[in-house]
């Protein structure tokens, strides 16, 4: 398996969905029946990006890098959740532009 690092969206981002075993977070995701299958990665240390707090639990569960936007859902989460264990960014491009730096 390759040792980059990989960007995860959330379901209705980038990355297409059929790669993953996605049934519900964080308890059913599963990346290794999926995702690193298909794609032949190691999604460990990967971004998870997402707006719910499941978003956060599933990537800190698959030992990912959480990172909440508050666009969508993400300013409830942020209202309702703890969420000190995710970086929060106002949207998914400055999320992308820090992950790209």
């Amino acid at each position: 398996m390759s040792d980059q690092k990989y960007i995860i969206l959330d379901r209705d981002g980038v990355i297409n969905v059929d790669l993953f075993d996605y049934v519900t977070k964080p308890v059913d995701f599963k990346f290794e029946d999926g995702s690193e299958k298909a794609l032949g990665i190691n999604l460990k240390g990967s971004y998870f990006v997402g707006d719910k707090f499941s978003d956060v639990q599933c990537a800190l569960a698959h030992e990912c890098k959480p990172l909440l936007v508050k666009t969508g859902y993400g300013e409830i989460t942020l209202k309702n959740h703890d969420t000190s264990q995710a970086q929060v960014f106002e949207n998914l491009l400055s999320a992308t532009k820090f992950i790209c730096q």
